[in-house]
């Protein structure tokens, strides 16, 4: 039998063989809970990317799906209204009928509901419905109704251009311009007048582009990544 000061020692070389194994489980549990939190956090960024670029997608789509519902209540191109109280970007066209029939975000027109461009979760983005621009190889040549989505994260920039079956490098546009349709530019109210090339986006009806000079008025491109879908071809 050993003796008790021998059991002592014994017994408390066991306790700290014992917590030198729980400190060394207990670090390589929170390495692996560490990395593992890292990894979910670039996924959740992702999937988060493809989020945002589907919703943006299909709300450019229901507005092509409104501009056609109103078009069919008899509605001239230049009649239609995106008209909505508390949002700015989508101005008043006081050509539009009284009865709201043009009205794309009305039961009796388009009968759509409003997006805040806040929902998406992007700072800064804006939603601006515009006559001002003639995609190059697009329609006759004649300003298009298009909305653009501007101020954009890049990688959203190059999620939604792969979406819309793009490959290759984002197009560096050097101006266009996005007359807020309904709004007052020259010549008229509703149709700018300058011709947008698109660089390897010529011809598509939906796509991102880099602006890379700052705008020289407000009713042009935000400089950065602006995403644009053809609502009407003209």
């Amino acid at each position: 039998m050993a003796p008790p000061n021998d059991r002592r020692r014994s017994e408390s070389g066991n306790v700290f063989a014992i917590v030198m194994i729980g400190v060394v489980l207990f670090g390589a549990l929170m390495y692996t809970f560490s990395r593992g939190a890292k990894q979910g956090t670039g996924n959740l960024t992702r999937k988060r990317t493809e989020v945002v670029a589907s919703d943006i997608i299909s709300y450019a789509q229901r507005l092509e799906r409104g501009v056609v519902r109103v078009m069919s209540n008899s509605c001239s191109e230049n009649f239609i209204s995106f008209e909505t109280p508390g949002i700015d970007s989508y101005p008043v066209n006081p050509d539009a009928p009284t009865d709201f029939s043009c009205h794309v975000f009305n039961p009796a027109g388009g009968g759509l509901s409003p997006v805040q461009a806040q929902s998406f979760g992007i700072t800064d983005l804006n939603i601006r419905p515009s006559g001002g621009t003639a995609l190059s190889d697009v329609g006759t040549g004649a300003q298009d109704l298009v909305v653009w989505f501007e101020d954009i994260p890049a990688e959203l920039c190059q999620e939604l251009n792969k979406r819309m079956n793009h490959s290759g490098t984002i197009p560096v546009i050097a101006d266009s311009e996005a007359w807020e349709f309904g709004a007052t530019p020259t010549p008229n109210q509703h149709w700018g007048a300058t011709t947008t090339a698109l660089g390897t986006l010529s011809g598509f009806t939906g796509g991102c582009i880099n602006r890379n000079a700052a705008p020289s008025n407000a009713q042009y491109l935000a400089q950065g990544y602006s995403f644009f879908y053809v609502l009407y071809p003209r």
